[in-house]
């Protein structure tokens, strides 16, 4: 009995020793493995979450590219276009667009007047205007529109006369008793400034119509104050644009 005693707390030594030491392993083992499953599991979620951040951010690119694809357009820029015309030329005027490669098909006035042939002709990047619808004009600034192939732009023309105004009428001639001077002057765009010479006033005469008018009665009082005077002589200022044009008359004694 003593030695079945003996025998039993012998095995339950042994295993008191050697069994706790397994189980010891056993746990270390058990940790171990479940530290290299945790690390595993890192491994995979930092993949994970590596994978699906390069997704997003293709996706977001690919979104920004769609929506900045908006058809091109291309404007031309058309600038303001301006000309002079002096009445003084003579001649046509023409404008020519063929620099911002436009061409023409119709010209309006501001006021929406389409232009006829007889003020101006249109072909293809040219527009030109007529001498004689130029000068039937008055001086100024005239807008214009331009139909083109890229739409309508506007036109602005200075119309100028530098042309000197003069006499037409002879300037000396002899004097009919008890009748007014009549003298014709081409003044373009001109004006008479005055009559000046033997105390002449703006009462003794008119101008009115390109005609210039001297009373009779200044004429014959001339005569008589001075009895040896055998010609009278006065002297006129027409101005214009381009300066003064002076001149002089001459009145015969009849």
């Amino acid at each position: 009995m003593k030695n079945n005693v003996l025998i039993i707390f012998i095995l339950l030594l042994f295993v008191s020793v050697f069994g706790c030491n397994g189980l010891s392993t056993t746990l270390v083992t058990t940790t171990a493995s479940s530290t290299t499953s945790t690390s595993t599991t890192a491994e995979v979620v930092t993949t994970t979450s590596i994978n699906s951040s390069a997704v997003a951010t293709s996706q977001t690119t690919s979104a920004t590219i769609s929506s900045t694809e908006v058809p091109t357009t291309t404007v031309t820029t058309i600038p303001f276009l301006e000309f002079n015309y002096d009445k003084l030329s003579g001649a046509d005027l023409i404008i020519d667009i063929s620099d911002i490669e436009l061409t023409i098909s119709l010209v309006e006035t501001s006021l929406g007047v389409t232009l006829g042939e007889t003020e101006v002709t249109v072909s293809g990047s040219e527009a030109t205007f007529k001498q004689i619808y130029l000068d039937s004009i008055g001086l100024g600034e005239y807008e214009y529109v331009f139909s083109t192939s890229e739409g309508s732009i506007n036109v602005t023309i200075i119309v100028t006369d530098t042309r000197m105004p003069h006499l037409e009428s002879a300037a000396s001639f002899p004097y009919v008793v008890d009748t007014d001077v009549v003298l014709t002057f081409i003044m373009y765009s001109g004006s008479l400034y005055g009559l000046s010479g033997n105390d002449i006033t703006t009462d003794d005469y008119e101008f009115s119509n390109n005609q210039l008018t001297i009373d009779y009665d200044y004429i014959i009082s001339k005569f008589i104050e001075t009895p040896e005077r055998t010609t009278l002589i006065l002297g006129y200022t027409l101005t214009y644009p381009g300066g003064a044009n002076v001149g002089y008359i001459y009145i015969q004694k009849p």
